[in-house]
């Protein structure tokens, strides 16, 4: 048994209070859920093992979206916090291409609120090489390249990204990659994946 905690903060580090923090599992159903307090903190007590999705979100569509984290693995207590906003960064994924060098490529959909609200086809947000914010295991990394990837959704062609880092010359048996996101109104998304070192 173990404790997941963190704190829940907006692009500012101000707490949110009240945010919804849900454990989901790979049919993206939920298995435990919690709100934050007035200081933007939250505690869930969790069964050691692993938890594919970690959402953090307050008034879902209307005022943010929402922070993913990927592929938890509890064995203990572990904290986990985060910043939410009004973007989001879905479907995270990090591979390595085999024989190309030592790099880490990470795939990802950034979706704006204001382009939601706004109605547009593709929710994508404007970003450039300057709008990203890669660390793993709070390590910055540094962005080689950025590639925009047409993606096929139910709701039509949506704009992805996939980009390229250095490989971080000192990974740990179990290893936590953040991407952050600005736009060019400041709006920030953020998002986590934890990966064991024999994926890279």
């Amino acid at each position: 048994m173990g404790i997941l905690y963190g704190q829940v903060t907006d692009k500012t580090h101000q707490p949110v209070s009240e945010a919804d923090v849900v454990i989901m599992d790979r049919n993206f159903q939920p298995t435990a859920q919690t709100q934050t307090t007035k200081d933007g903190h939250y505690r869930l007590s969790l069964p050691d093992g692993h938890y594919p999705f970690f959402v953090a979100v307050k008034d879902y569509g209307v005022n943010g979206l929402e922070y993913w984290c990927h592929d938890l693995l509890l064995a203990g207590d572990l904290a986990l916090d985060c910043q939410i906003d009004k973007l989001e960064i879905y479907g995270l994924n990090l591979f390595t291409i085999k024989g190309a060098g030592s790099t880490l490529s990470i795939y990802f959909r950034p979706m704006s609120l204001e382009k939601f609200q706004a109605g547009d086809g593709d929710i994508a947000p404007d970003i450039t090489a300057e709008s990203l914010t890669v660390l793993v295991n709070n390590e910055p990394c540094k962005l080689l390249v950025m590639n925009p990837v047409k993606e096929y959704t139910s709701d039509g062609l949506l704009t992805g990204w996939l980009i390229q880092v250095a490989r971080p010359e000192k990974l740990l048996s179990r290893n936590k990659l953040d991407l952050r996101v600005v736009d060019a109104a400041g709006n920030l998304g953020m998002g986590s994946l934890f990966f064991p070192l024999e994926w890279v």
